[in-house]
């Protein structure tokens, strides 16, 4: 049996949090260019509802992250 697992994470500085966690599509582009820079490509894009877009990496294991960003504006 499958199991999704979706964890959040507790941020003790809220404004940097926010800075790092809250961003729109552009700036998830940079993030992702910055991370395959450390050469960890990208699994998957999503184009999600309302022009969020979301980058998925996969490490060797199988476990999973995802960045999203919203539509500018």
């Amino acid at each position: 049996m499958a199991l999704d697992l979706c964890a959040g994470i507790s941020a003790g500085d809220y404004e940097r949090a926010l800075a790092i966690f809250v961003g729109d599509a552009d700036e998830l582009e940079s993030w992702v260019a910055r991370i395959a820079d450390r050469g960890l490509e990208t699994a998957e894009w999503e184009d999600c509802p309302a022009g969020m877009r979301e980058a998925l990496f996969r490490d060797p294991e199988g476990s999973e992250i995802r960045f999203g960003g919203a539509p500018a504006g």
